[in-house]
Order: structure tokens, then C-alpha cells, then sequence
């Protein structure tokens, strides 16, 4: 398979992937909350977010098994990779066990720290201990197969695996609550999911990276140096993205109960499985940026920085123009009309989400192309300047001012410093940047809502499937007129010829 080919797709099997797990999300969200109450969804939600802080423990490795095992595919050096593999597995089972350590001193004093009702506290301890097993104490020495292969650029087998295991989740969860059981019951199926997920990742690996092995006697101590050198890096980037999708149900519980968390963390989650989709485009541009620069193509990687970030936000930009038409009517039909203050939540996550795709295209070719520090750097000050400003708005604004700091974050340190320094990096005036990717992704949303509301007028939406169907005329006139205006007639002539020579290479008639 080539490498045109095997990007297509991963492309696909990643955005079939997300759709898979969104319908999952959309059928199970509302039923989870209907089953077990907006109190313990609330617990829920905290529980996650809250152990999402200690993946953090992961030390940025993760990164850094995609980025040598993609530049040591792009060589062939199986020896090397090898070592590489060996001696970060043997760093993961020492992270492991300091998790434990921290899960331990975490559960004595969890119900004091977020001030848990004595009605949930008997449940809370339990949770926090079956969805750490799940979260981390698994998934942080198991990765380590998963991001072997993603840096081998088999993301189709990753995503076929997580097509399964969602579907089997979404199933689970359905039969344990429908024969009431409750919070806790959810948490077993999630943990049996992931179970029969990664144990996936291992055989695949095996089967499937050549000369793939794993032993003592490969770990190389000189190589933890270098290795420690780029994963501090990503350490910090992990920490703002934690920070920027993590904390905010925590500032919530911290200034409002634990109905405003479930309100929060709905409009969250719909917002962040979106992104999540329209992420699974720029997640493919790392591996790809490394092997560019192994082989020092500069034109590449400037195309890959600036053309690539205008596709990266299309369907960000659509979902967005949607959500600013039926964001309450969506979350009212979905889970209940208490939830319909989460719609303003949504837009203003929505459009911070938008503009952050950018700045996703921009990290991933800087710290792969030997920039790490400075994306570092800036995702430390993006973090500590989202919380700093989602606590002060909230105390003016409430719940909607926790997603104003979101936005605010957003537009300092993402558009002005992160993608300016790619900028100038990769010699291109950031004039021209902004007329190359925002003019031409946001243009046509203007012409989708001026289609859109004025059928949300005509026609109002009576569920969930009619919002769908309003939404498919502005959406169709967004891509024609990004196919048409929007797109360079050099980008079309690449992606018409990829496409054809595809199909000459499977004897298919052009």
C-alpha cells in the first residue's frame, strides 16, 4: 500500500471511528443520565475528568513511541526501534506503579476535596478505583502497543479495534442499565471494554510490525536521555490539553452544583467529540511531519502547515454553524429541557474548538520537525491563562464564563503566538496565512446560515432528526462553495491526480 493510499485510509477508518463512538455517545448520553440521575452523572463526569490529570504521568512517552517508531519506519531500522520499544516499556511499568502510589493517596481523601454528598460518597471511592484500573493503570503500560502502531501508521487496525470495542461498550452499558443497575455497574463494562481493546493492540502489533520484540536485554539507558529530552516537551502539551478540556467541570464543581457540572459536561462532551472527529485529520500530520523532515522536504512540510490547516477546519466550521442554529433545541431534544442552558455553553466551546485547529496543524509540524520546546512553552502559558481566566469569569458570569476563558486562551496564545512562530519559521507572512486558511474555511459558513435560519424559521425543528435534515442544505452549499472558491487550483490538481492515480494503480478506468 502506498503512502497516498494508506493515508486515504486512516483518514477514513478515523472519521468512521468518531462516528461510531458520537452515535454511541448520542443514543447513551441521554439514557445514562435518565438511569442513574444528574447527581451521579455528575460524579461520573468528575471521577473522569479528574483522572484524566494522572495520564499526565505518561510523561509525554506516548508522543515520543509514535515519533521514533515513524522516523524508524521511514529508515528501517527494526534494531533501533526495538531498543527504543524495550526501554520505554520497562519506563512505563516503573510510571504504573507511581500511579498506583498516587491513586492510593488520592482515594483518602477524594470525598473531602470535592466536598461529595454523603449520599454518594459510598459509591464514589469504588468508582474512582474501577476507572483508574481502566483510565490508567491499564492503558498507561498498554499504549505502548497502540502508539507503536500508530507511529507505524496503522491507524486503520487501531480504528477497526475501537469501532468493536465502542459497539460492545454501547451494548453493555444498555443491558446493565436497563436491568437497573447503576453507576457502578457502568464502570465494570467500561473497564471489560477496554480490557478486550488494548489486549487487540498487543496481538496486532505482534502480527503486524515486522521483526516487532520486546526484551530486557534491548533497553538501551543512553537512549532515556534523548527520549526524556522530546517527551518533557510533550508533557506540557498534554497538560494544557488536559487543562483545556479537563478542569473546566472541576472550576464548575468548584463555584456550582453538581447539576451545573452535568449541564457543563454535556455541553463538554458534544463539543470535544466533535473536535475529536474533525482531530483525527491533523493527528495523521505528525508521523507524516517527521518523516518529511527526515527527509528534509521543506515545501511538504509548509504545505502540510499551511494548506492542511485550512482542510483541518472545515468540519469543524460547519458543526459549529449548526450548533450556533440548534445548539439548544439539539441538547433539549437530547437529554431533557434542564440541559438547554448548556446551548450557549456549547456555541462559544464550539467556536474555540474551531479556531484551535490551526493551531493543532501548527504544534504537530513544529515540535515534529525539532520545535518541541517552544510548543511546550506556549501550551504552558495557554493552560495556566485558561484556568486563570475561566476562574475569574465565572464569578462574573457563571457557568457560561468558563467557556468565555476557554475561548479567550484560545484566541492569545493559539492564533497569536503558536501558529505566528510557525509563521515565521516556515517563511510565510502571517497576512497570507490568514488569507489562505481562515478566509477561505469561514467564508462559507456566512452562505450556510443564511440558508440555515431561515429554515430553522420556516420549518422548526420537532427532534433531533429534523434538525438533521435542516442542517443537510447549508451544510451542502458550505462544501460547494469551498470546493469551488476556497480551494487552490494547485490543491485541486493534487487531489485530482492522487485520486486518479489511485485508481490506475487498482486497474480501475479513470
Amino acid at each position: 500500500m502506498n503512502r497516498t493510499a494508506q493515508f486515504a485510509l486512516n483518514t477514513a477508518t478515523n472519521q468512521a471511528r468518531m462516528l461510531v463512538s458520537i452515535a454511541s455517545l448520542a443514543i447513551l448520553t441521554p439514557y445514562i443520565i435518565a438511569r442513574i440521575g444528574p447527581d451521579d452523572f455528575g460524579l461520573w463526569s468528575l471521577v473522569i475528568s479528574t483522572l484524566g490529570f494522572l495520564s499526565l504521568l505518561d510523561f509525554g512517552f506516548g508522543t515520543g513511541v509514535i515519533k521514533y517508531v515513524a522516523e524508524c519506519s521511514a529508515t528501517g531500522g527494526i534494531e533501533r526501534r526495538n531498543s527504543i520499544l524495550s526501554t520505554l516499556a520497562a519506563v512505563y511499568l516503573l510510571i504504573t506503579l507511581a500511579s498506583g502510589l498516587c491513586i492510593a493517596l488520592l482515594s483518602i481523601f477524594f470525598n473531602q476535596m470535592f466536598a461529595i454528598s454523603p449520599d454518594s460518597q459510598a459509591k464514589a471511592l469504588p468508582l474512582l478505583w474501577i476507572l483508574a484500573v481502566r483510565f490508567v493503570l491499564l492503558a498507561l503500560p498498554l499504549s505502548l502497543f497502540r502508539n507503536a502502531l500508530y507511529g507505524e501508521q496503522r491507524n486503520y487496525l487501531l480504528n477497526m479495534v475501537q469501532i468493536v470495542t465502542t459497539i460492545l461498550y454501547a451494548a453493555g452499558s444498555w443491558i446493565v442499565l436497563q436491568r437497573g443497575q447503576g453507576v457502578l455497574a457502568l464502570a465494570w463494562v467500561n473497564l471489560s471494554a477496554m480490557l478486550v481493546e488494548y489486549l487487540a493492540y498487543v496481538w496486532s502489533a505482534y502480527s503486524k510490525i515486522d521483526g516487532l520484540q520486546l526484551s530486557p536485554q534491548l533497553i538501551d539507558k543512553s537512549f532515556l536521555k534523548e527520549a526524556v529530552s522530546f517527551s518533557s516537551a510533550q508533557l506540557f502539551i498534554n497538560i494544557a490539553a488536559l487543562i483545556m478540556l479537563r478542569t473546566d467541570p472541576l472550576i464548575v464543581s468548584a463555584f456550582l452544583p453538581l447539576t451545573a457540572v452535568a449541564i457543563y459536561a454535556v455541553a463538554l462532551k458534544v463539543a470535544e467529540n466533535i473536535y475529536l472527529l474533525a482531530k483525527q485529520f491533523t493527528n495523521l500530520l505528525g508521523p507524516l511531519a517527521a518523516q518529511l523532515k527526515g527527509n528534509a522536504n521543506e515545501i511538504k512540510i509548509r504545505f502540510v502547515f499551511v494548506n492542511c490547516a485550512k482542510f483541518a477546519m472545515v468540519p469543524m466550521v460547519i458543526c459549529t454553524a449548526v450548533v450556533f442554529c440548534f445548539g439548544q433545541e439539539a441538547l433539549t431534544f437530547w437529554v431533557g429541557p434542564a440541559f438547554a442552558s448548556g446551548g450557549s455553553i456549547l456555541l462559544v466551546l464550539m467556536a474555540s474548538m474551531s479556531l484551535s485547529m490551526a493551531e493543532l496543524t501548527a504544534s504537530a509540524v513544529l515540535s515534529m520537525t525539532g520545535h518541541h520546546r517552544f510548543t511546550a512553552q506556549s501550551a504552558a502559558v495557554k493552560a495556566a491563562l485558561n484556568v486563570v481566566l475561566s476562574v475569574l469569569l465565572v464569578w462574573w458570569l457563571g457557568i457560561i464564563g468558563v467557556a468565555l476563558g476557554t475561548l479567550a486562551a484560545t484566541v492569545a496564545i493559539d492564533l497569536l503566538v503558536t501558529v505566528r512562530r510557525a509563521c515565521v519559521i516556515h517563511n510565510v507572512p502571517l497576512s497570507n496565512y490568514f488569507m489562505r486558511v481562515f478566509v477561505p474555511a469561514l467564508l462559507p459558513a456566512a452562505a450556510q446560515l443564511l440558508l440555515t435560519l431561515p429554515l430553522k424559521h420556516w420549518s422548526p425543528p420537532t427532534g433531533l432528526l429534523s434538525i438533521l435534515i435542516l442542517s443537510i442544505p447549508g451544510a451542502l452549499l458550505y462544501l460547494v462553495l469551498f470546493w469551488f472558491f476556497s480551494i487552490e487550483p494547485s490543491e485541486k490538481e493534487l487531489l485530482i491526480s492522487k485520486i486518479f492515480k489511485h485508481r490506475e494503480l487498482h486497474g480501475m478506468p479513470t
